[in-house]
């Protein structure tokens, strides 16, 4: 009997941080469209922020974009969009896009899909009003699908914007600015 019960422990363990996993999974969602990156000869990168606009960080990294003439995709919450419509129009001002990263930035797995819909709208109304006009791409926070919003997603035609490298979660790299802009030249 204690053999099965921790054999079934087991079994329920690695069951759940296989789903913890595949939740996680950047190039993989079980329903709908996901990138992760973009297969090309040319030498580029799509440089992306998430969170925001604030009013403490949009102007210095504007400043920074502005000086290398680069420009970036934005996915922002509906939460600070709302809060900080004028930091919202300089980005779009200055010619970067605005994309989706929810309303309040939740851990969208377990959420129902009125929850998920309301997260995604609300954000949608945000970016609208603050100018945007193009097509509204989403990210979900801190990467993590599962069932409902990739679903959600599939049925609005949306697709999901994951990324490829992450390298201040580096430890080797992440104190050092220089380290990571190579590594992500290389």
């Amino acid at each position: 009997m204690m053999k099965k019960t921790l054999i079934t422990a087991v079994v329920l363990l690695a069951t759940l941080y296989g789903i913890w996993q595949l939740s996680a999974a950047r190039s993989f969602q079980l329903f709908g469209e996901l990138i992760h990156r973009v297969d090309t000869n040319e030498k580029v990168i799509a440089l992306t922020f998430d969170d925001g606009p604030s009013k403490r960080f949009t102007d210095e990294v504007l400043a920074i974009l502005t000086a290398e003439r680069v420009t970036a995709t934005f996915f922002v919450t509906g939460k600070e969009t709302t809060q900080n419509v004028p930091q919202a129009r300089q980005l779009l001002a200055a010619g970067h896009q605005l994309g989706n990263h929810s309303y309040s930035h939740p851990r969208m797995l377990l959420m129902s899909p009125t929850a998920v819909a309301s997260e995604i709208e609300q954000t949608d109304a945000a970016i609208r009003s603050a100018g945007y006009q193009g097509d509204i791409l989403f990210r979900p926070p801190y990467g993590k699908k599962l069932l409902v919003l990739p679903w959600y997603l599939a049925q609005q035609n949306r697709t999901t914007i994951m990324w490829d490298l992450e390298p201040e979660t580096d430890p080797k790299l992440a104190g050092d600015a220089e380290a990571m802009a190579a590594y992500v030249i290389n």
